[in-house]
């Protein structure tokens, strides 16, 4: 009896911690069934792949992947997330995002990026799914541009957080700026460049004779537009 019981209590030494120790590893995501939410906050996350966890089920309402160390994504990584309503994105390392992102995830009406590093998101069709869309948070990237074309499907859009970046102000940031203003929207952008306006509101812009002459401004740094 005593052999077994020191020989039990080995094994329960050695196993226990293998198996026991995982639920409560703060490398693993937490999933809060009742409010069908998926939490990753300070996991590190290598690569994210459509038909895997914690991106692949399909009745998830919420994905927080906050601090993951995410650098980038692949354009379906997210396509099985038909009924996400929030996606949480922020304190990564996003420099891009592929227009084909977002493309299914139609019911989604939060989405967060703060403080990663875009610099410039110019292509049309990246939220033309998101017209359900009412916070929108960009706040701490490194946006020098911003379209107005790419916000253009954001019809309910409500919320929109755009301080922290360095914008060049420029005729098509103008365009941008009144779209908001037509809507709005509060979203504390600054301008960067010029020079002469770093610090200021981008609502400088109202007025169009300075629109142009930030087009011709000498210490707008070469290239930087078209980037």
């Amino acid at each position: 009896g005593m052999a077994f019981l020191l020989c039990w209590t080995l094994i329960t030494l050695i196993w226990i911690p293998k198996y026991g120790a995982a639920p409560n590893r703060s490398t693993a995501c937490k999933y809060a069934g009742y409010i069908l939410t998926m939490d990753c906050t300070d996991v590190k996350l290598d690569s994210l792949h459509s038909n895997m966890y914690p991106v692949n089920s399909p009745t998830l309402l919420a994905l927080i992947l906050e601090n993951t160390g995410i650098k980038t994504l692949e354009p379906e990584v997210f396509s099985h997330l038909t009924k996400l309503t929030r996606l949480d994105l922020s304190r990564n390392q996003l420099q891009t995002l592929d227009y084909r992102l977002f493309i299914n995830l139609t019911e989604l009406w939060s989405l967060d990026m703060t403080n990663n590093r875009l610099t410039s998101l110019t292509d049309d069709r990246l939220f033309a799914s998101q017209l359900k869309l009412k916070y929108l948070k960009l706040s701490s990237n490194s946006l020098i541009s911003l379209n107005r074309g790419v916000l253009a499907p954001l019809v309910s859009l409500k919320y929109l957080y755009l301080s922290g970046n360095p914008f060049v102000c420029d005729c098509e940031l103008r365009d941008t700026m009144l779209w908001c203003e037509n809507k709005n929207l509060s979203t504390n952008a600054v301008c960067h460049y010029p020079n002469v306006y770093n610090g200021s509101s981008w609502q400088i812009l109202s007025d169009p004779k300075i629109c142009v002459e930030s087009e011709t401004a000498s210490d707008v740094t070469p290239g930087i537009k078209g980037a």
